[in-house]
C-alpha cells in the first residue's frame, strides 16, 4: 500500500556542462533532463515530496538566492530574494514552506517561508551559522547544522520557531 520507489526522481548538481547545473533522473539514473542552463553556479537541489516543485540555490543576480521550478512547466521562478546569502532549501513534508538559511539580518540564521517567498519567519537567533535544514515527517520541526557551540552540531527546533535543542550524537562535529 506505499508508494515504490520505482516512480521516483533524483535531483543532483553536475558540470558536465561546464557550469553547475541542475539536472534530475529517475531513480535508477536513466531519463536524465537538465533543468537550468543559468551560466551560473547552480546547487542544492531539493524537490518537493510530490515531486513536483524543485527548489535550489542559484547565483544568477551575483548573490545566492533561491529559485523554485515547477517540473511539469519548466516556468522558474526567484522566491527568495533577501540582500546577503539564501541558501539550502528544504521543502516541507506538505509542500507549503521551504526551511532555508539566510543571511538577511547579517548572521546566517534558519528562516521559514510560504513556497511562494512569502511570510519569511525568523527561526534562530545564535552568533553561529545555522545550515542544511531538514523537516520531520510531521512538518512540526526542522533538523539543522549549527556552529554556536564551536564544531558544527546537529540541533532541532519547532517549526513555528523556539529555542534550538542540541541532538546528542556522540560525535563532536556533525
Amino acid at each position: 500500500g506505499q508508494k515504490g520507489i520505482a516512480k521516483t526522481k533524483i535531483a543532483f548538481v553536475s558540470n558536465r556542462s561546464g557550469r553547475k547545473e541542475i539536472y534530475t533522473a529517475d531513480y535508477d539514473g536513466a531519463n536524465v533532463k537538465q533543468l537550468t542552463r543559468d551560466g551560473a553556479i547552480s546547487v542544492a537541489p531539493a524537490l518537493s515530496a510530490d515531486g513536483r516543485q524543485l527548489a535550489y540555490t542559484g547565483y544568477q543576480s551575483g548573490y545566492a538566492d533561491i529559485y523554485l521550478i515547477d517540473l511539469a512547466s519548466g516556468a522558474r521562478n526567484r522566491v527568495v530574494k533577501f540582500p546577503g546569502t539564501n541558501s539550502g532549501a528544504a521543502f516541507s513534508p506538505d509542500g507549503n514552506r521551504i526551511a532555508c538559511t539566510s543571511s538577511k539580518d547579517g548572521n546566517p540564521e534558519l528562516y521559514v517561508v510560504g513556497s511562494n517567498g512569502r511570510g519569511a519567519r525568523r527561526l534562530t537567533r545564535t552568533s553561529g551559522v545555522e545550515s542544511s535544514p531538514t523537516w520531520s515527517p510531521d512538518g512540526s520541526q526542522i533538523i539543522y547544522s549549527s556552529d554556536e557551540r564551536g564544531g558544527p552540531q546537529l540541533f532541532r527546533i519547532g517549526a513555528g520557531g523556539g529555542s534550538g535543542q542540541k541532538i546528542s550524537t556522540g560525535y563532536d562535529y556533525c
